[in-house]
């Protein structure tokens, strides 16, 4: 060996373990970048009763909204309790694995539900997650829209402290080091049949759960905007409800501008934050009066459930 060649030899120095996270955190976010997320979101599924229900007519629609931190499974009576203690007609939820969609969907096996997936690649095991809307009445005319979350770069900027953690607690589940991917969101419309005199007609119906991170949340927030206008287009009479992770400010504002009225509430996060982030807006029409929206204390996960109700106005 010559001198130089041993100079090499012993000026070789060990990988880092910055250099090692560094290169994981890249690994593992080109293998959530690569899967096929985008073209499960806006994806859904639907089950329900053999037996179609007919119009209910009694002049009333009660909507119930709740967020369930994926707790769907561990609640699922609280949320039959609750639609059938309330005489609930339609009722969106937020943050629901696949897994738990399908468990739930049996214990609601008189009524119809729909399931729109927001990210596959969150909790995979559990089938991904997203929004829920379970129906007295078959739903039609179903469309979604699914709203991306941070791009590459930044998903590997804020991957790399994640797979520290994990690391340092040995979190086989890289739990923390998937957060920065978990902001992929959906949106679902559909339309049931509502009571309005002795006669049914069309109630526009819509559910949704945007991302708080900063990164993505004003690209989410408009283009969940546009989305609304967009269904409630021709004057026709539709609900929006769903967290939104953003202030009464900026909320009543833009939904406004779009044509839907916002009532504000108490808090629907728990204390200690105790924020007002899910809400209930609507459009004024001929069926829709005006909303009662009130938050139930009990029973709740991290946030409130909202529950609201209209008088449908009689024909003209």
């Amino acid at each position: 060996m010559t001198k130089l060649e041993n100079n090499r030899e012993t000026t070789k120095r060990p990988i880092g373990k910055r250099a090692i996270l560094a290169l994981g955190a890249i690994g593992v976010a080109s293998v959530f970048m690569l899967a096929p997320s985008l073209e499960e979101s806006g994806s859904f599924s639907q089950t329900g009763p053999a037996s179609p229900r007919a119009g209910e007519i009694d002049r009333k629609h009660v909507q119930l909204s709740w967020n369930m931190h994926n707790e769907t499974k561990e609640r699922s009576k609280q949320i039959k309790n609750l639609i059938e203690a309330n005489d609930v007609d339609a009722a969106l939820l937020q943050e629901v694995s696949k897994d738990d969609f399908e468990y739930l969907a049996k214990r609601m096996a008189d009524y119809y539900s729909t399931f729109v997936m927001a990210d596959n690649m969150s909790n995979p095991r559990d089938g991904g997650f997203g929004n829920v809307i379970i129906t007295k009445q078959k739903p039609r005319d179903i469309k979604t829209t699914s709203m991306d979350g941070p791009g590459f770069l930044s998903g590997i900027i804020y991957t790399i402290p994640g797979l520290r953690q994990d690391v340092a607690q040995a979190k086989t589940n890289f739990e923390n080091t998937k957060k920065p991917w978990k902001s992929d969101r959906s949106s679902v419309a559909l339309t049931i049949d509502v009571g309005q005199g002795n006669k049914t007609t069309d109630l526009r119906i819509i559910n949704s759960h945007i991302d708080g991170d900063q990164r993505v949340h004003a690209k989410q927030f408009s283009k969940l905007t546009a989305f609304i206008k967009n269904q409630s287009k021709k004057g026709r009479p539709t609900i929006f409800c769903g967290d939104l992770n953003s202030s009464p400010d900026a909320v009543i504002p833009a939904m406004t501008e779009i044509g839907l009225i916002t009532p504000q509430t108490d808090p629907t996060q728990i204390p200690p934050e105790s924020k007002v982030l899910d809400y209930c807006s609507y459009t004024t029409s001929n069926i829709l009066g005006l909303a009662e929206v009130n938050v139930l204390r009990k029973p709740h996960t991290d946030h409130y459930p909202l529950i609201s109700e209209w008088d449908l106005l009689p024909q003209d």
